[in-house]
């Protein structure tokens, strides 16, 4: 999501914010302490050319859940991650404000985040 405020924002340092939301599954041997730092870091890897400096924050939550009862089966985990970012805004030199751009950005994270589809048709 695109946001825009009329008057820059202070918390912002910008008339834009970038606001994005993913949710995944997740094997379940993924579910360890540095799961969350890793999950983070890729995601870094495909947004902080397309932010100002100092901009990107958020969350990673990653969860295991194991169903009892008429919803019994094999544990799973999952995992989602918020973020915000105040998206470059035409202030410096070639940096120009593009929405698709951004979007873009956040794509091609949600696709490297999902392996080939021989992986899931395993048996």
């Amino acid at each position: 999501m695109l946001l825009y405020a009329r008057k820059p924002r202070e918390e912002w340092g910008s008339c834009w914010r970038c606001v994005a939301f993913a949710k995944s599954p997740l094997d379940v041997v993924e579910n360890d302490a540095l799961t969350p730092s890793m999950i983070w870091e890729s995601m870094r890897d495909f947004v902080i050319g397309r932010a100002e400096p100092g901009t990107l924050a958020g969350t990673v939550t990653v969860t295991s859940n194991t169903a009892f009862g008429n919803l019994s089966g094999e544990p799973h985990a999952g995992c989602e991650i918020r973020v915000s970012w105040t998206p470059l805004d035409g202030t410096g030199l070639g940096a120009t404000m593009d929405a698709g751009t951004q979007v873009n950005s956040w794509a091609a994270f949600i696709q490297s985040t999902v392996g080939p589809q021989e992986e899931h048709d395993v048996e």
